[in-house]
């Protein structure tokens, strides 16, 4: 048997956490999670007026990211909201950021929308105001805490849950026009 020794450090120091994300395992949006999470970061710079912020975020990783945030009592609804209790009981977060994707096999089928790019989103867009009110049914107290967030094979767009309709800048992100 082999052992692979990395010669990295890891940082002991207790953190707080500025935000819990749930984001899905599927490989192909990793790198635009990672890009997502680098731009959270320089805003939280800005705002706090300084040049680089050290922004810590509590990871779940699963099939489908927030999406079984509303599956109403199975285990796997459990075990998220669990993880929202653990990352404020274990870290204090104050922020929750809720990821879904494009051409999420998690879904099914019915998310793919036959392949209609605008439908997908508003398809998911639908989709997080559930996981917003799940969440809010259990903490209140993320009220006006929660980010939401869809990867396309463009880039990150922050979704507007309170919207029925795709807005302009949506249908630039998704590059549905130009």
């Amino acid at each position: 048997m082999h052992t692979l020794t990395v010669p990295v450090r890891a940082d002991l120091t207790h953190y707080q956490a500025g935000a819990i994300v749930f984001q899905c395992f599927d490989d192909r949006f990793f790198h635009l999670f990672e890009r997502l999470m680098e731009a959270l970061e320089k805003e939280d710079a800005e705002e706090a007026g300084v040049d680089q912020a050290v922004v810590y975020i509590d990871r779940v990783i699963t099939a489908g990211g927030a999406k079984d945030l509303v599956a109403d009592g199975t285990p796997e609804q459990v075990s998220l909201m669990g993880q929202i209790a653990k990352s404020v009981k274990l870290h204090h977060t104050h922020n929750i950021i809720a990821i879904t994707h494009e051409d999420c096999g998690a879904y099914g089928d019915e998310a793919t929308q036959g392949g209609d790019r605008e439908k997908q989103f508003l398809y998911h867009v639908a989709r997080h105001r559930e996981i917003e009110a799940a969440i809010l049914a259990k903490y209140p107290e993320f009220a006006g805490k929660i980010r939401h967030f869809y990867l396309s094979i463009n880039g990150a767009i922050e979704l507007d849950i309170a919207k029925e309709e795709l807005t302009e800048e949506e249908a630039r992100g998704l590059s549905l026009f130009a």
